[in-house]
């Protein structure tokens, strides 16, 4: 045994009651027949015409089911609006007048919350969505602006390390300093190469030249270690030769021209004393290694005079 609603009053009373218990009515019939059209069932329903095909289904008003069909939708819901409470009258069984206004009103409830609820989403998400979009927009300025400024304090901390370098292997007096390292300077000026013999003729051409006369003369000094001292004076006398022409060019040059010499001066110091390290290479005593080295400096500083002299 099931409830239902009385025919007069609208309260659900058990379907076997002959009469309401509350209000006295009888209860005959379980239904009203839906033939008729009773007052109080024409109108508009905002419940049909807001949520038009699922309205449709529970209502058993398979035609407005034609409300899911896009661009025939709308006008479906038109009709169901107007038309839509007699249409559901006639296509279901309902206890009251009463029972189906309730059931409407549900319907139409709900359909005004859904829409309207959907309506104030849609709204925040308008407002929301540029101000998510401007926010992310600025977050990624912030981030951009930070990597910039990492990467100008790491070139900064690289410029400062270089010119600390620098200043350690050379100064700015017109002297230079002898040292280790890796940078090199690959190509020398033609004229430079061809002007070395006009400016020591004697260092190219004989392993014994004036300047170690007065050396080969004392005959009481091994002759072993004659070569020694012989080889040293040479170097000597070219590096003057050397730092005294650097002088004179850089006091003569552009600040921009000054520059790059400086720059070019530290890297020859750092190719000279790694190139004539390796001529050492296979000397099998300390008068062969102090004399190859030193060979290997006197050749490299005089064509470096050669070069400097042909510098502008």
């Amino acid at each position: 045994m099931g409830m239902m609603f009385c025919r007069g009053c609208g309260k659900e009373i058990h379907e076997s009651a002959s009469a309401c218990p509350h209000c006295g009515a009888p209860q005959g019939v379980k239904s009203i027949p839906t033939s008729t059209m009773p007052d109080g069932i024409k109108g508009w329903s905002w419940g049909a015409f807001l949520l038009s095909g699922f309205w449709a289904i529970g209502n058993k008003t398979w035609i407005g089911l034609l409300a899911f069909v896009p661009y025939l939708g709308f006008i479906m819901a038109i009709v169901l609006g107007f038309q839509g409470r007699e249409w559901a009258w006639k296509n279901r069984e309902w206890d009251s007048v009463e029972h189906f206004n309730r059931v409407q009103k549900k319907w139409s409830f709900w359909g005004v919350t859904i829409i309207a609820g959907a309506f104030v989403v849609g709204l925040l998400a308008e407002i929301a969505i540029p101000v998510y979009q401007g926010y992310q927009h600025r977050a990624q300025e912030v981030a951009a602006a930070k990597q910039v400024d990492i990467e100008r304090v790491a070139n900064e901390a690289k410029e400062q390390a270089a010119a600390a370098e620098t200043n350690s292997l050379a100064n700015f007096n017109g002297e230079y300093v002898k040292g280790n390292g890796g940078v090199t300077v690959k190509q020398q000026d033609k004229q430079a190469e061809q002007t070395v013999a006009t400016l020591t003729p004697a260092a190219e051409t004989s392993h014994t030249p004036a300047i170690c006369a007065s050396i080969y003369k004392q005959e009481e000094v091994n002759h072993g270690d004659n070569d020694v001292q012989c080889s040293n004076l040479e170097f000597d006398e070219a590096d003057k030769e050397l730092n005294s022409t650097y002088k004179s060019i850089m006091g003569n040059l552009a600040t921009d021209r000054k520059s790059v010499l400086k720059t070019e001066q530290v890297a020859w110091i750092k190719e000279k004393e790694k190139k004539c390290s390796a001529a050492t290479e296979g000397a099998i005593n300390f008068r062969q290694e102090t004399t190859s080295k030193n060979q290997c400096l006197l050749e490299m500083t005089i064509q470096r005079t050669a070069y400097l002299v042909s510098f502008r």
